[in-house]
């Protein structure tokens, strides 16, 4: 991918993350990974809500090029719906929740795939 690629699945991200800001169970915060604050970035990576560099695997794959430009995470303000942005894949949604209420965690997951996938197409 292009540096110009990773920029703008970010950016439109951004502005669907802004949206997402407007229902109760997805409303967060994005952190652009480009400006993420070494402490901040440190307890993200520690709670295990953000990928780290380094992989060995995506390196040779070429997929840190630009590292870490046109990456970052949108975490809910409950920590329990995450999404990456070009980190592996383009975009990786996770729904994760204690205890045993899977559906809860799959409503969760659909709720997430369907907003984003109506503003992204």
């Amino acid at each position: 991918m292009s540096l110009n690629d990773y920029t703008s699945i970010e950016t439109k991200m951004k502005k669907i993350f802004k949206k997402l800001k407007k229902i109760k169970q997805l409303k967060g915060i994005y952190y652009s990974l480009n400006k993420l604050n070494k402490k901040t970035k440190n307890k993200l990576i520690k709670k295990h809500f953000l990928f780290k560099e380094g992989d060995r695997f995506l390196n040779e794959a070429k997929a840190t090029n630009y590292w870490p430009v046109g990456r970052g995470i949108y975490l809910n303000l409950k920590k329990t719906f995450l999404v990456w942005v070009n980190e592996e894949d383009h975009l990786r949604l996770i729904s994760m929740e204690k205890g045993g209420n899977v559906g809860k965690v799959f409503k969760r997951l659909i709720l997430g795939v369907k907003m984003i996938e109506e503003k992204v197409v």
